[in-house]
């Protein structure tokens, strides 16, 4: 889930968890964008709106970032690498490698598509126990994955399209594992819903470790 953090005059926050489709334009206020369910008037005719389409972003007044979530792997990454190495010893790391990635409280901001990337690049056993089979590769693939998504102005999937003029086919090519059918057949090899089920060879996972039947 994307995740910002909005701080105004006061003493309080405004975290956005932006959804599989939030996103944010700038338009004249009075030519507002459909699905814009979150503005901020600018004092020169301005507005700033958070556009979602599917509904699923949503926002509310606290104290900050979410203390659940961990360093940003991008933008803080050496308290990311210091924060994964100093809890290796936590319970939550005699877990498979695939799914410790979609732990927001050490791997900030990885969701599917990243995590199946960089286990894809990454090469290795990603149902190794995490405690032992995390290594330096890996975290070097949760900085340079995401950037890469970054620098493409992020995801376009399924019936997602980005707002900001990406070519979708440049994306797809630039997935290798994730619903890539480009580049001579390609397929998607590896899925990981919302209940953190991961499917090998199968979209539709249904356990912890989902495999095709051959």
């Amino acid at each position: 889930t994307r995740y910002i953090s909005v701080t105004g005059v006061q003493t309080c926050a405004l975290p956005i968890y932006m959804g599989m489709s939030g996103n944010w334009q700038i338009t004249p206020s009075d030519k507002l964008p459909k699905h814009a369910h979150l503005i901020f008037d600018t004092n020169d005719g301005m507005s700033v709106s958070l556009v979602d389409m599917r509904r699923f972003a949503r926002w509310q007044w606290s104290d900050g970032f979410s203390k659940k979530r961990g360093p940003d792997p991008v933008e803080e990454w050496d308290l990311f690498v210091a924060n994964v190495n100093k809890n290796l010893n936590k319970k939550l790391f005699d877990k498979p490698v695939y799914e410790v990635l979609m732990s927001q409280e050490y791997f900030n901001g990885l969701g599917a598509y990243l995590v199946a990337e960089i286990l894809g690049r990454w090469d290795k056993n990603p149902f190794q126990v995490a405690r032992t089979g995390i290594d330096t590769d890996l975290l070097n693939l949760c900085k340079s994955v995401p950037r890469e998504a970054y620098d493409r102005n992020g995801g376009q999937l399924s019936d997602w399209e980005n707002p900001y003029g990406e070519e979708k086919d440049s994306f797809e090519d630039w997935m290798l594992f994730y619903q890539n059918k480009a580049g001579g057949g390609w397929t998607e090899s590896m899925r990981i819903d919302a209940n953190g089920y991961v499917g090998v060879g199968t979209t539709t996972p249904t356990s912890e470790i989902g495999r095709a039947h051959v």
